[in-house]
């Protein structure tokens, strides 16, 4: 097998986010982490037709302009044929099919389950690792290309990569005091303390279980409460805070309401309690900070709530941040494993 490419990775809750190099940039793919367990033959497309996989033995399908999926909201998500089904079908839809294509990726673990109080969880790696052994088909019986876990990061300190390192991986930022890092994804938000030479403070390293879908879960909350709604489609919602138009009509022949209100709400309340909880982790350190950066899906969604924070940061296109960090950790170890071959 000849062709390979590197991949950065962010195989979180709420997406799969990749990141690769061409012609010294970045070309960057991002997809909802929506698919169904079992069989599904409903799709509201007449050009494209279902994809199933079999990843495990489990069957994963996926159907165009499908928004009902399976909750992704559990612990041993990162390691689940689920994950890794998600993962192959992103991949596809990013054009990589080519089965005579090695794919060699970098990705992330949320920092609990990195670390233990101890250091860090080589239980837990070598347990993210084996997930890419799995037997993954296509049951339309085309071949699939060969995914090769090289490398596994901790969460956020991926993401701070992106910010000091260009694609090149040269060095562009180098801070001369300790940064507070927080990783707001769609589950968790991973919140650390940085050291200029890149290594993590273990005391100020944890999980908070807040992220993004807490903001939808919380304006559903809210738009129950005034218009007696009932539990709306996650994915839909999401669309409707994503547009620029934010009228909805909950039920037949209603006139529809403007909903803005409600989804400034819902970021103000969830974006509070995470800054709170981040604040509390990064005090216990009892360090001096630069500053406090921002990143992963949910710092985009709640920016105007985040930037209200003394000396803090939140770099462009903060989504892709650690897919396009895993990229650059990725290939300085591969660059640093040829050099140390070559001596």
């Amino acid at each position: 097998m000849s062709k390979k490419i590197e991949i950065g990775a962010d195989l979180g809750c709420a997406g799969k986010k990749f990141a690769w190099v061409e012609n010294d940039k970045f070309v960057e793919f991002c997809r909802r982490s929506l698919v169904k367990a079992g069989k599904s033959t409903i799709s509201f497309s007449r050009d494209t037709a279902a994809t199933s996989l079999l990843a495990g033995g489990e069957e994963w399908t996926v159907t165009p302009g499908m928004t009902d999926s399976e909750d992704t909201r559990y612990e041993s998500y990162p390691y689940s044929p689920h994950n890794l089904a998600l993962t192959y079908i992103s991949l596809l839809e990013a054009g990589f099919s080519d089965p005579e294509l090695e794919i060699e990726i970098c990705c992330s673990l949320p920092l609990n389950h990195y670390f233990t109080s101890t250091g860090i969880n080589k239980v837990n790696i070598e347990r993210k690792k084996k997930q890419f052994d799995i037997e993954v088909k296509n049951k339309s019986g085309n071949p699939l290309p060969k995914l090769v876990c090289k490398l596994i990061t901790p969460e956020a300190l991926a993401g701070f990569y992106d910010i000091c390192f260009n694609v090149k991986g040269e060095r562009v930022l180098t801070p001369s005091q300790p940064i507070g890092v927080a990783d707001i994804g769609g589950r968790t938000t991973d919140s650390a303390i940085i050291l200029p030479d890149m290594s993590l403070v273990p005391e100020a390293t944890g999980t908070i279980p807040l992220g993004y879908l807490d903001i939808i879960d919380q304006l559903n909350q809210i738009l129950n409460q005034r218009y007696n709604t009932g539990k709306i489609d996650t994915y839909l919602l999401e669309q409707v805070m994503q547009s620029d138009d934010k009228k909805v009509s909950f039920f037949m022949d209603q006139e529809p309401v403007d909903i803005s209100e409600e989804i400034e709400q819902a970021h103000k309340y969830i974006a509070n309690k995470i800054m709170r909880e981040i604040d509390k982790k990064l005090l216990s350190a009892n360090r001096s900070l630069g500053g406090i950066c921002y990143f992963g899906g949910s710092a985009q969604a709640m920016r105007d709530e985040l930037l209200k924070t003394q000396n803090s940061f939140i770099p462009e296109k903060p989504q892709g941040s650690n897919a396009r960090g895993n990229k650059i950790i990725l290939s300085l170890e591969q660059n640093n494993t040829k050099a140390k071959g070559e001596k």
